[in-house]
């Protein structure tokens, strides 16, 4: 397929579809490419014995558990999906790498890696657990928020979420009872889409059948700024279509999604809630309006990296500002970064 400047594919000459066939007990088998103009085409697959990945999935009280969610991943762009049978059974062509199994059912949750499953033939599904807090932002209460509990490993990702009341009081409820990332979620809807960004939260650790109770929010700093054009964009901007992240070396490493995000309004002007002091990799980037309904924005036209510090309040006073100040683009494709070789910022 070809991919123009705006990230569609379009079939062209070059264009195949391969196929691949899967049987329990059996290896996986994939197919040459055909190609579109290849017309009516046999093609003989021949299954080979192969290694399974199969177990079952069992209640803490022994019960086999029948019509369960299973999902098996090795990384985010490779997750398999099955359903257990009325045995609690399921199964998976062996992936041949590491990877992690996760596991809902009504009754529970479970999530466990290659190393954890080696060997083991049952997956306890652990009893759902649920968090009840309060969300503050600054020093106001979080009214009206959405509030998310999540869980990853490679490419398996569980959330459960709840709005937040006019005080900012929420209840989760079938949260996995294990550690879970916590974060503020907001829908921002540049047409014709809507996106979620979201603001990093910590985490809780959630227990079997059991309530977390946290306080969530109002410790952090407000980072606030303002992105300015590349001085050489010679034409007005429509600002809607940029984006402003908050990454951690951590998040970073992990491909896990930056904890801080958010949009800027019609000036250019931006700021982020909370933010827990620390080291961060602040990014920009910015693009025209969509050219056609199918797109989300159109072309970029600037970027910027720069490695920055939030420090605690000095006053002990978590609503004192950090500025950036003015920020200003450079030129896509002309991507540089503020980021000095040693890893100090500019």
């Amino acid at each position: 397929s070809r991919i123009d400047t705006n990230g569609h594919a379009t079939a062209d000459g070059n264009s195949a579809y391969i196929i691949r066939v899967e049987a329990d007990g059996y290896d996986p088998a994939t197919s040459r490419p055909f190609r579109l103009d290849e017309g009516e085409v046999a093609f003989d697959f021949r299954l080979k014995k192969g290694d399974w990945l199969s177990a079952t999935v069992r209640a803490v009280d022994g019960t086999a558990l029948e019509d369960a969610n299973v999902s098996l991943s090795t990384d985010s762009m490779h997750v398999q999906h099955a359903k257990t049978d009325a045995d609690g059974v399921f199964g998976f062509p062996s992936p041949g790498k590491d990877y992690s199994v996760m596991v809902t059912h009504t009754r529970g949750f479970a999530l466990a890696t290659s190393d954890q499953l080696a060997g083991a033939s049952t997956v306890v599904a652990q009893p759902w657990g649920r968090i009840e807090g309060t969300l503050r932002v600054g020093t106001e209460s979080g009214a009206n928020q959405t509030v998310v509990a999540r869980v990853a490993d490679k490419g398996n990702v569980y959330e459960a979420n709840a709005q937040t009341d006019e005080q900012g009081n929420f209840v989760i409820s079938r949260v996995p009872p294990t550690s879970v990332q916590l974060c503020r979620q907001t829908p921002i809807n540049p047409r014709p889409f809507t996106r979620l960004y979201r603001s990093d939260l910590g985490t809780a650790d959630v227990r079997p059948g059991q309530t977390t109770n946290v306080v969530l929010g109002g410790t952090g700093r407000t980072v606030i700024g303002r992105v300015l054009a590349p001085q050489e964009h010679g034409k007005a901007v429509n600002w809607k279509y940029t984006a402003v992240s908050l990454s951690t070396l951590s998040s970073i490493a992990k491909h896990s999604g930056a904890p801080y995000q958010t949009m800027v309004d019609d000036e250019g002007r931006f700021h982020i809630d909370d933010v827990a002091p620390g080291s961060y990799r602040l990014d920009v980037s910015a693009s025209d309006p969509p050219q056609s309904p199918l797109q989300v924005e159109g072309l970029p036209f600037g970027t910027m990296t720069r490695d920055i510090t939030i420090p605690p309040a000095t006053s002990g006073n978590p609503n004192e500002l950090i500025d950036l100040g003015d920020i200003e683009l450079h030129k896509w494709p002309d991507i540089q970064s503020d980021i000095a070789p040693d890893g100090a910022s500019r």
